[in-house]
């Protein structure tokens, strides 16, 4: 081999294992992305699932609080109509 020929070998490899390095080096870069973009992912969605469930015992005691004002005012109609009654009684 010349000198010239050796310097063109020598050359070539060296760009090639940086290639190599770049595409194991930029294999390894997007892994970390993934797991990246996964591991928010998951917070997001582990969120997201508390929201529903804060929002869903929100409206069970919604619900609750809007049978206890029926209830409330119902009882109230009641007292009402039995006072009437008793005041016509008495009378």
């Amino acid at each position: 081999m010349t000198g010239l020929s050796y310097i063109g070998y020598r050359l070539a490899s060296v760009l090639m294992s940086q290639n190599g390095y770049q595409k194991i080096f930029r294999s390894k870069k997007q892994e970390c992305q993934g797991l990246m973009r996964f591991k928010e992912y998951t917070e997001k969605k582990d969120k997201i699932a508390l929201d529903i469930s804060q929002l869903k015992k929100e409206i069970s005691d919604t619900k609750v609080k809007s049978r206890l004002e029926l209830e409330k005012l119902r009882v109230q109609q009641q007292l009402a109509k039995d006072l009437v009654r008793a005041k016509a009684s008495n009378i």
